[in-house]
């Protein structure tokens, strides 16, 4: 029988294993809850517990002792979050007053003035006076069904308040730009028709502006010379920056309960299943065949020992590629079903920090590219487990040491970075995704050609034993 005979007969036999089809229900159990969770995810961030929360933040006001300065600028401020959950648990059925009273800075700055000319006069009789007519404005915007009265209102008011603010300042610089993007971001909102109620555009509009304004501190000539941690906090910051002014510019949902929103973190969600599913195909591949006695049966056909080790091993090798296909198909499907498939085609976006760009790909591009920048962990992972079946035969020993190789393998990649010599660690460099993506390494100085050379070699320092230990077990007393 030719080798490729083998190999399907062996994906036969897989398929027909009860633990395969167990653990396919489990992952479309498991779909179909994730898919239910991110459905109600916007929902669980935007309607905390009103109740609970106003309670706790009356029995800390009662608490406060105005002694000092500094107490009572305290004090407003936990009184003016106080009095904006109030009117939250009040207009809570009316979504977009809910996220107005929630996100505006103009009403929170004005309920602020109010609380400060109850509490101490730090502001003069006459503008305490001209504080209420603007907070009785909003209060009378609220009563009304129309979002855009309300941000076209928290213009003006915005408006007047920063060129108070920023009278005789140099428009370019940094304190102006910082207080000038408040406008911006309201009059975007306006020209854009971005109702507070839109809550994966509203989220998009509030990161962009927030981004915006923590990137005036960075000076475009001393980026290069940040320490390690300042540059990630950097990048991660225009990365945020990119990606919701291209989802703003171009009209995109970014909420949570999309399907583009779903296969984007479709690995982050389903990484244990697919290695649970790999490292249960690979640590009984042989151990199996010693349990159950059919080695003996196997090894009397005319085949030689290192061909059927090698069929169950490409067999292995095989079914990581089906493991991922079938797992993402499954997830696509059911999130497609519970989400609708309207955002499929909506493109996933990636941050490209040597080229200070965006990548862009739709959600198959990406999936794949992430799957092939984790191939060299699956494969390694299935390797140990499928070595440890050969060599000992004991299905639990191999399945319990590939978790167990995953776990140290993820604290030394942790702890052992600013040493020289663990760049020769594998783990180090089992996913190369972020090469594929962004041109970066998790080791500086490393190239991809580094990081994949590195798997094989400790792949083959594994495998190549096992293969000639096989050639020379006694099978008699198996």
């Amino acid at each position: 029988m030719k080798l490729h005979k083998l190999i399907l007969n062996e994906l036969f036999k897989i398929i027909k294993k009860k633990s395969f089809f167990v653990i396919t229900i489990i992952t479309l159990v498991f779909s179909v809850f994730c898919n239910f969770v991110y459905s109600s995810l916007d929902t669980l961030f935007d309607e905390f517990d009103l109740d609970y929360m106003i309670s706790e933040k009356e029995k800390e006001l009662k608490e406060y002792k105005m002694d000092k300065d500094t107490d009572i600028a305290v004090y407003i401020e936990e009184k003016t979050y106080y009095d904006k959950l109030i009117l939250m648990r009040e207009h809570k059925k009316d979504k977009w007053k809910y996220k107005f009273i929630e996100d505006s800075e103009g009403f929170d700055s004005v309920l602020k003035i109010k609380n400060t000319c109850n509490e101490k006069s730090l502001y003069n009789e006459e503008q305490c006076s001209q504080n209420e007519v603007v907070l009785n404005k909003y209060y009378e915007i609220l009563k009304q069904d129309d979002w855009k009265k309300a941000a076209k209102y928290e213009l003006e008011v915005t408006k007047k308040s920063v060129e108070e603010a920023t009278e005789g300042m140099d428009k370019n610089s940094e304190e102006y730009l910082y207080l000038y993007y408040d406008v911006e971001k309201i009059q975007f909102r306006i020209d854009n028709n971005i109702s507070y109620a839109d809550v994966g555009k509203n989220n998009n509009l509030n990161r962009y502006y927030e981004s915006k304004k923590l990137l005036l501190s960075y000076d475009k000539d001393e980026i290069e010379k940040l320490n390690k941690s300042d540059y990630n906090d950097y990048v991660e910051l225009k990365k945020t920056y990119l990606k919701d002014e291209y989802m703003l510019s171009h009209n995109y949902d970014s909420s949570y309960g999309t399907l583009s929103a779903v296969m984007e973190n479709f690995y982050m969600e389903f990484e244990i299943i697919i290695l649970v599913m790999i490292l249960m195909i690979s640590g009984t591949m042989m151990s199996q065949e010693y349990n159950k006695g059919t080695i003996k049966l196997l090894l009397v056909k005319p085949y030689s020992r290192w061909k059927i080790l090698l069929s169950k091993y490409l067999t292995v090798l095989i079914m990581i590629f089906l493991s991922y296909l079938m797992i993402f198909l499954i997830e696509l499907i059911c999130g497609g079903l519970m989400l609708g498939f309207d955002t499929i085609n909506q493109p996933i976006l990636q941050y490209n920090s040597v080229n200070d760009s965006l990548v862009i790909m739709n959600c198959f591009k990406y999936n794949l590219i992430t799957f092939l920048g984790n191939l060299p962990f699956f494969i390694f992972m299935a390797t140990v487990a499928f070595a440890i079946s050969t060599i000992f035969g004991n299905t639990a020993v191999a399945i319990i040491s590939g978790f167990a190789v995953n776990m140290v393998g993820n604290i030394l990649a942790m702890i052992s970075q600013s040493f020289e010599w663990t760049k020769y660690l594998v783990f180090n460099h089992l996913d190369i995704s972020n090469y594929l993506i962004s041109g970066t390494t998790k080791i500086n100085g490393d190239s991809v050609f580094f990081s994949i050379g590195i798997c094989l070699i400790y792949i083959l320092v594994i495998i190549i034993p096992t293969f000639i230990i096989f050639q020379k077990k006694d099978i008699k007393n198996v």
